[in-house]
């Protein structure tokens, strides 16, 4: 009987630790898609790129909050949740990518709001890197659609997101050189 309380209970958490990577995921590329949207919106005054970098760095938070739940599921599940994502080094390169591309993003995001102006190089990096984490978003979205078509809509969004990003973003900030 103490046997099937352990795995119960085990088995419990583990749904309530997937739970919470599966929200954490959806609120982090909803966070990515709104600091996107908020910065391609058109006037970039000051209190509109400062609430979009304010929201690209929650989604920085949210998205390290999922990275921990997803180890957290790798101890309960003895690492079989990584397998299913090719192993540890194929996960950790890219939280590795994930944390580079991010903090290229806040860095040329943070400069104007601080009365910095950014190279252009900078900005090209940024665009650069939004387009490598949608990819990631819509890598996971678009694999997930053929089973259960309801994930062409956050796919729909970050892709539509990240495209007004990019052909709005040479008016997001000032840029020398």
């Amino acid at each position: 009987m103490a046997g099937r309380r352990c795995y119960a209970s085990t088995r419990m958490e583990q749904m309530t630790v997937e739970l919470i990577v599966r929200l954490t995921a959806r609120l982090s590329a909803a966070t990515f898609a709104a600091a996107l949207l908020l910065l391609a919106a058109g006037d970039q005054r000051y209190g509109r790129l400062a609430l979009g970098t304010r929201l690209f760095a929650g989604f920085i938070v949210v998205h390290t909050i999922h990275f921990f739940t997803v180890a957290w599921l790798a101890v309960l599940t003895a690492g079989e949740n990584i397998r299913e994502r090719d192993g540890w080094a194929v996960v950790v390169t890219v939280a590795v990518v994930f944390y580079a591309a991010a903090f290229v993003v806040l860095r040329a995001w943070r400069d104007p709001g601080t009365g910095h102006s950014s190279s252009r190089r900078l900005h090209v990096a940024a665009r650069v890197a939004v387009v490598v984490i949608g990819a990631v978003f819509l890598n996971s979205y678009v694999g997930r659609a053929g089973h259960t078509p309801v994930y062409w809509l956050p796919a729909a969004g970050v892709a539509v997101a990240v495209a007004l990003y990019v052909v709005r973003a040479r008016g997001v900030t000032r840029v020398t050189r």
